[in-house]
């Protein structure tokens, strides 16, 4: 096994990242493809999926295998780097056996991973392998939890948050990267013999952008109305129907306006159709379903407000608000996790905190550079 904290192997020899990949409807999958075709430039890459993503696309120049082409080719890349993108959705699941044999860096872009834990043991029947992990993590209330949980069914929501699982999920990593200083405070106090660098998630500009009066027109948006927009999946923690209830709340005394939700909804979550008729907003909000990559940032530079909360805060780094400041955007935010102070400039930070400058802050075009900014709610 590498030592933790050492990128085994990496030099012009190349590297192995296990990932999600495009079309798969994951925000990780487009961040990793953004992130292959930098890397590519200077170091031969192999992106590994899951069995049966024979569809997986990968930027030009990049292998990609699926997880028993990769088994095959198995003695040829055991001298490269491995990096793991680790997720908190049944996508990375399939990662977990190879990082146990094969240990890497984990790039943790949600460092609460209870709920992968979960797709892991409970979604399978594996209750025995909860139970257990829960145990390993936070002894006797860990194993008082899951005894309640394997015998009445009981489970408070807030145990996805405040039990993170991290150092039964990352045990065999030896270095983890973070998006924000929040996130390695919370790796850092689970797993504090884990090395953890932070890189700030990277800013992608377009490759193309429909223009904005096109967007409103096909979503039935006027020009004269004020156009809010949540993007990506639709989730409790995102604050959707607290968006509709302020909303609702507040109708009257707001211009006219339209609320576009431009992401997969999961009616078992959270049943929005339901919410919005109860409210009466059934004229003003619209809901086009899942939005491709390609599409974001027209959607973002229609819009006049992108809602963008977090609660509770898992301490993730969102790849929607990344997109939104770097397109020029207003946004609307929580004054929790990550979504505050990264956006300091990087000297900033480092004043602040005394840790030495980082770079890789996101370029804005010069054009929007002074309409960029967002807007702090409290939690």
């Amino acid at each position: 096994m590498a030592p933790r904290g050492a990128l085994n192997g990496a030099g012009p020899a190349g590297l192995v990242m296990f990932t999600p990949l495009p079309p798969q409807p994951n925000g990780i999958a487009d961040y990793s493809h953004e992130l292959l075709a930098e890397l590519s430039r200077t170091i031969p890459c192999t992106a590994v999926v899951e069995d049966g993503m024979q569809d997986a696309r990968a930027p030009a120049g990049v292998r990609v295998l699926q997880e028993i082409e990769y088994e095959a080719l198995a003695a040829e890349l055991a001298d490269l780097a491995h990096i793991y993108q680790i997720g908190n959705n049944p996508d990375h699941v399939y990662m977990f056996p190879h990082m146990t044999r094969r240990p890497g860096i984990a790039v943790v872009h949600d460092p609460s991973l209870h709920h992968l834990l979960d797709c892991m043991t409970v979604l399978p029947g594996d209750i025995a392998g909860y139970q257990s992990a829960l145990q390993t993590e936070y002894g006797v209330a860990g194993r008082i939890l899951g005894d309640q949980f394997s015998g009445l069914g009981l489970r408070e929501q807030r145990m996805y948050f405040d039990m993170p699982m991290l150092r039964s999920l990352l045990g065999a990593a030896t270095g983890a990267i973070v998006h924000s200083r929040f996130a390695a405070a919370k790796l850092i106090a689970r797993v504090p013999d884990l090395p953890v660098t932070v890189v700030p998630h990277q800013y992608s500009p377009p490759g193309r952008v429909d223009r904005p009066a096109d967007v409103r027109r096909a979503l039935g948006v006027d020009p004269a109305q004020v156009m809010f927009l949540s993007l990506g999946f639709v989730t409790r923690a995102k604050q959707v129907h607290t968006t509709l209830r302020a909303l609702a709340a507040i109708r009257a005394e707001l211009p006219p306006f339209r609320y576009v939700i431009g992401g997969e909804i999961k009616p078992e979550e959270l049943d929005v159709a339901a919410l919005v008729r109860q409210l009466g907003l059934e004229d003003v909000v619209i809901t086009p379903g899942y939005v491709a990559d390609e599409d974001f940032f027209s959607l973002i530079g229609a819009a006049d407000i992108v809602v963008n909360l977090r609660h509770p805060i898992g301490g993730e780094t969102s790849g929607t608000m990344i997109r939104a400041l770097g397109g020029g955007a207003c946004v609307v935010v929580v004054d929790r996790g990550a979504g505050n102070p990264q956006y300091r400039s990087n000297r900033e930070n480092a004043e602040q905190s005394g840790e030495p400058e980082y770079g890789g802050k996101a370029e804005f075009p010069p054009q929007q550079a002074g309409q960029a900014g967002s807007t702090i709610l409290p939690a």
